[in-house]
């Protein structure tokens, strides 16, 4: 049993390794910004709900235009989300590596985001 314990914390720690070889970063430190893509956007969708009840407001549009992530125990996102003309959002997501079979969760957001706002660690 400790050695089946053993070996999947390897294999863990091998995955997160193999990603941030891939995605250019290191452990626990935040990506270069990235540009929207299917992957991101479909994540934004799958909490879009979470947010508006949270904000207490409904969006006419919620696009990923830009992300970073950040690797640690799965991946947290940054991303700058239009919410309306001229009008973005910041979230946080934390998305939990796949072995586990859960779903990605809002962790933090803020409002009154402009194009320009960087995105940075919150």
């Amino acid at each position: 049993m400790q050695a089946t314990h053993t070996i999947s914390v390897l294999f863990c720690f091998f995955v997160i390794i193999c990603f941030c070889v891939a995605e250019n970063m290191m452990v626990g430190g935040q990506s270069e910004v990235k540009s929207a893509d299917e992957e991101t956007q479909n994540i934004a969708d799958q909490i879009r709900g979470e947010v508006q009840t949270k904000i207490g407001k409904v969006f006419p549009q919620f696009k990923v235009v830009q992300y970073k992530t950040q690797m640690v125990a799965g991946v947290n996102y940054f991303m700058k989300i239009a919410v309306e003309d001229d009008k973005y959002i910041h979230i946080r997501v934390f998305k939990p590596l796949p072995h586990t079979g859960e779903e990605p969760s809002l962790i933090s957001f803020q409002e009154e985001k402009t194009q320009d706002d960087p995105i940075s660690y919150f």
